[in-house]
């Protein structure tokens, strides 16, 4: 750090306007500085000030005060001078106040002190007495810790218990909507389940069902067969037929003349249980020698006169039936 000597007036007064003494002087005592020592031309010496062109030429009747502010006006730095005069200001304004409310603190302390002698004037200069207020301020802090303490072990505590109970009900959330789900899944289950049960045993029944009907088949072909090898024999030949008792080639026997129909006919002489290894033609073929009206006119002639005309009216329709199925195949 550079010490310098505090420039005189006579300093000030010549020295040029950079000059930082000059300048603060200038702004707080311009009324000091003796405007005739400014030149009014410009010249080249740097140790006069030239004055700016736009400062008019003062008449000898205008006050140097004048002169001066003008000046002041003119030059640039003025508005800094006084910016930074005015934070200088500032600054020992607040370092006023500051030590003002330290001389307050202080004397305040004092008044306490008298005041705890007058109160007690047994202490003098023992200073147990200090002790004990210290300790006293120690435990009451201690105190005050451990209650700032315990708020935060309880917020702390508060605040976990919460997260929690909002973890906890989020799972019971979760294990509420995966049980939902699941009993959904189990109802969908179970219906699927009922339903292919019942797929089962439809299935099942339909498998009796066509089994039993394949039985039945085989047992009323043979029945069929055994009937036109006994009314065709010689032990049949005197037996007197009727309209039940004819050998019809349908799976269940009609009971009037209505119940023979064409489709029924086809299905049992055509039926896959019997007559295996013998293709459709020959099958019809063999059932219509049977059927047709000049051979059947021989049984025609064994059916009792009630049952006749039923007789030749269901054989008729046999015979047109395998006919056709004749025709097709």
């Amino acid at each position: 750090m550079h010490y310098h000597t505090q420039p005189t007036m006579e300093h000030i007064r010549h020295a040029p306007d950079s000059f930082p003494h000059r300048r603060n002087y200038a702004h707080y005592h311009p009324e000091s500085l003796n405007p005739s020592s400014f030149s009014r031309t410009s010249s080249n010496n740097a140790s006069r000030p030239v004055a700016s062109p736009s400062v008019p030429r003062r008449s000898r009747t205008s006050a140097p005060q004048d002169y001066v502010r003008l000046r002041k006006e003119s030059e640039p730095w003025t508005h800094m001078a006084k910016t930074y005069a005015w934070v200088m200001e500032q600054e020992i304004t607040e370092m006023s106040r500051r030590n003002e409310e330290s001389v307050q603190w202080i004397y305040k302390q004092q008044e306490r002190d008298r005041r705890e002698r007058l109160r007690f004037p047994g202490v003098g200069s023992d200073h147990r007495f200090y002790v004990r207020i210290l300790d006293e301020l120690d435990e009451a802090e201690d105190r005050h810790r451990q209650r700032i303490r315990g708020e935060r072990v309880r917020l702390q505590t508060a605040y976990v218990q919460e997260e929690l109970g909002t973890a906890i009900q989020d799972e019971l959330h979760r294990l509420q909507a995966k049980r939902r789900e699941s009993e959904r899944c189990r109802a969908a289950y179970q219906r699927r389940k009922v339903l292919e049960e019942e797929r089962e045993r439809e299935r099942r029944r339909q498998e009796s069902e066509k089994a039993q009907r394949a039985e039945m088949e085989k047992k009323r072909w043979k029945e069929y067969e055994d009937r036109w090898s006994h009314i065709t024999s010689t032990e049949g030949v005197s037996e007197q037929l009727t309209f039940a008792t004819m050998p019809w080639p349908m799976l269940f026997p009609p009971r009037v003349v209505e119940d023979i129909q064409p489709a029924r006919i086809a299905m049992f002489i055509l039926s896959a249980q019997h007559s295996e290894g013998h293709p459709m033609k020959d099958r019809v073929k063999s059932a219509l020698r049977r059927w047709h009206p000049d051979r059947f006119s021989r049984l025609l002639a064994r059916v009792s006169e009630e049952d006749k005309e039923m007789v030749e009216e269901g054989a008729g329709i046999v015979a047109r039936c395998l006919s056709n199925l004749l025709e097709r195949a």
